[in-house]
């Protein structure tokens, strides 16, 4: 999702390292610049939740 909006490669500018240490820990989340409308910033947070369980189905967002 914040590919299509933002139009770009993630993590292009961090360094490789960096990059597998936030996924690993689950911690790496990406800049949403505020001209993102609402609702897509909205639906990318709750799939940013560490717990699996709580984001959202994709029948819910469907």
């Amino acid at each position: 999702m914040w590919e299509l909006f933002m139009g770009q490669k993630p993590y292009v500018y961090i360094h490789y390292e960096t990059v597998i240490d936030g996924i690993v820990s689950n911690t790496l989340r990406h800049l949403v610049l505020e001209s993102c409308d609402y609702e897509w910033r909205s639906l990318m947070e709750k799939y940013w939740l560490t717990e699996p369980s709580k984001r959202p189905c994709f029948i819910k967002i469907a």
